[in-house]
């Protein structure tokens, strides 16, 4: 399933697909993995700097939590911030960042790190259509999202009518053919939030994993 997985969404990023137009998904890398519960295929495009900057230090840092992914995330990438701007909580949580995250000097640090990846579309198989748009929404807030099928449902309207509305797409993969019943919505990123950076941290986490 993993690997059909994989070549469903490889098949979905292809430069001749709707979906690949309209979701901006030509160029992207596709990995495997295991979040909210689900199996799903993800098709990403890397920060090649950001990247970069994280394989010269030759070591896998722990995931960042959401509270200091708050603190950093108000603080200007590569410039220098006093202390004094800062709470003492801030500065706490600071602390604890994962090695290479921020840089310290006398009296100020810098911000170095930015998100590693940007997910495109989310892809998640499923025997049964609602349980797989349930299973989709999870990666909502995100990425563009699809269900992906073994076979078309009988009652065909019913999964157009209700995963249109909800902007997933629906989608079924055999004998090494993608057939797109309904196009997913592109995702719109109307805020920048510590979970999309969390979320990224964990893509990242699970296709680096040695």
């Amino acid at each position: 399933m993993t690997t059909a997985l994989a070549a469903a969404v490889r098949a979905a990023t292809g430069t001749d697909g709707a979906s690949a137009a309209a979701l901006d998904l030509r160029g992207t890398s596709v990995a495997v993995v295991r979040m909210f519960g689900s199996t799903a295929g993800v098709a990403y495009v890397e920060d090649a700097a950001e990247v970069r900057r994280r394989s010269s230090r030759g070591s896998r840092s722990a995931l960042p939590s959401l509270a200091l992914l708050d603190v950093l995330m108000n603080l200007p990438v590569g410039q220098k911030v006093a202390f004094s701007a800062l709470t003492a909580g801030q500065r706490k949580l600071l602390r604890t960042a994962p090695s290479g995250t921020v840089e310290f000097g006398h009296e100020r640090v810098i911000r170095r790190a930015v998100a590693p990846v940007s997910a495109r579309l989310a892809l998640v198989t499923a025997k049964d259509w609602k349980v797989g748009l349930e299973r989709a929404g999870r990666f909502a807030p995100f990425c563009a999202r699809a269900v992906l099928l073994s076979s078309t449902p009988p009652n065909h309207d019913d999964v157009l009518m209700e995963a249109s509305f909800y902007g997933a797409g629906v989608c079924v993969y055999a004998k090494g053919k993608l057939t797109m019943l309904v196009e997913p919505q592109p995702y719109v990123r109307r805020r920048h939030t510590p979970a999309q950076w969390r979320f990224a941290e964990e893509l990242y986490a699970q296709f680096t994993a040695p």
